[in-house]
């Protein structure tokens, strides 16, 4: 006799019909063998228990087939990208370094000024002046009200971030630290340079034809499928074996086919080529930020909470309310709220430092992958992902220490610039009148 328990269903998994009908009937069954004093709740926990599913599912289940007389499988919703979404890091990258030039030329950034900066730039997208505003405030900007108009102005934690991380790469220099970089790109099927010279006498194939010339390759239809890269490096170069490459399985943003386990695999297989004592920089994307343990929240259930209380050896009232149980986990969860990789790296003596969210200028591996891209783009005749993959391996070829040391030493400049700039910023927010972003905050220029 099989003596194991039963498997709960994963939460958050869909429950199609056919298992919706057999839940029911596990629910009917337990109600018509129990005596008339077998309460409701009773019944829905023997039956969430026998299925494998929550007290919940049974509750919404009995519900629709009362309601509907029928139990069909929920409609897949497809996610939606918001329109601040549809555009990428570098993207975003891009529009907080025109606000910051508007403040290197003592130029007050009103969100007109800013537009126009953006919209005047071939190599950033066209916006709409509500799609700017919506960015500009994910990217930790809000409104100031000087001398009549609405300037830009960046929240207090965006500041404190990138000076906390100033000082300390600083520190790392000074002392002479290797430092290495890590990030992750896509690359398309259909990567080419977007211009290129032509003969405007040339209007068609049948033109071409007739003078006995060429009207050059077709573009691409369409950007075409993708491979994914990750890969590490400092000014000495790639580190050797530091490359992940894959072939894209969706058409969403490639930061949502990483994952935390396979970018924590790639990191420790890396780890025998990083020297002890060496700082890793990184962004905190989802997958570089996993946590060592769950925490507790108020979605656990009780008993849940006091068995992490205890296992981390804290004795407790066990007639403690829910609340008073959190409690006591905010007291003690600081030291295990810890990530997984600076746990790995810190096993290893390396320490991970992370980059101010939307600050990709001071990762020098950004500028490698421009090089990178740009070869690509020159080469790429075929729009086939097998030679694009081919030439990224030649482009990487090409990449030596030499190129990694310049675009570190522009990094180091970076940050110098950036230093100065919060010097300058923080004169421009003597006694400003915030005004809430989510508001009516219209410049006026």
């Amino acid at each position: 006799m099989d003596t194991s328990p039963i498997r709960k269903n994963n939460s958050g998994s869909i429950i199609h019909s056919a298992e919706r009908r057999v839940i029911y009937n596990v629910f009917k069954y337990f109600k018509q063998c129990g005596n008339q004093n077998v309460t409701m709740e009773s019944i829905v926990v023997k039956t969430a228990s026998a299925c494998g599913v929550s007290e919940n599912t049974v509750y919404k289940i009995i519900k629709e087939q009362k309601e509907t007389n029928a139990l069909k499988s929920p409609v897949k919703k497809r996610a939606r990208l918001s329109t601040v979404d549809k555009f990428d890091d570098l993207d975003k990258c891009a529009i907080r370094r025109k606000v910051h030039s508007l403040y290197l030329k003592n130029d007050y950034p009103t969100l007109g000024k800013v537009l126009s900066l953006c919209n005047d730039d071939a190599d950033i997208p066209h916006f709409k002046r509500t799609t700017l505003h919506k960015i500009l405030h994910e990217l930790g900007f809000d409104f100031a009200k000087r001398e009549s108009r609405s300037v830009l102005l960046e929240r207090d934690d965006i500041v404190l971030w990138r000076r906390k991380y100033l000082r300390k790469i600083k520190e790392h220099r000074e002392a002479n630290k290797n430092i290495y970089f890590l990030d992750e790109t896509c690359v398309n099927a259909g990567h080419v340079k977007t211009k290129a010279w032509v003969d405007s006498k040339i209007k068609n194939k049948k033109d071409a034809y007739r003078a006995g010339l060429s009207n050059g390759p077709g573009a691409p239809t369409g950007k075409g499928k993708r491979l994914i890269v990750l890969h590490i490096g400092s000014e000495k170069g790639f580190v050797e074996g530091g490359l992940l490459l894959f072939e894209s399985k969706s058409t969403k943003d490639y930061h949502e086919e990483m994952d935390g386990e396979k970018f924590i695999n790639w990191f420790q297989n890396i780890i025998p080529n990083i020297e002890p004592g060496s700082v890793v920089v990184m962004d905190n994307a989802p997958y570089h930020s996993v946590k060592s343990e769950k925490i507790p929240t108020l979605q656990w259930n009780k008993q849940q909470i006091i068995d992490w209380l205890q296992s981390k050896g804290v004795t407790m009232d066990t007639s403690y309310l829910k609340k008073e149980l959190m409690l006591k986990v905010g007291e003690i969860s600081p030291q295990y709220n810890t990530y997984l990789v600076d746990e790995t790296a810190k096993a290893n003596g390396i320490e991970i430092l992370r980059l101010p969210p939307y600050h990709c200028k001071l990762n020098p591996i950004e500028l490698v992958w421009a090089q990178i891209k740009n070869y690509i783009a020159a080469n790429n005749s075929t729009y086939k992902l097998k030679d694009v993959e081919k030439l990224f391996y030649d482009a990487i070829e090409t990449i030596d220490s030499n190129k990694w040391k310049k675009c570190c030493n522009h990094v180091v400049n970076e940050e110098k610039n950036m230093w100065d700039l919060d010097d300058v910023m923080e004169l421009a927010e003597k006694n400003p009148f915030i005004i809430n972003v989510n508001e009516n905050s219209d410049d006026s220029d």
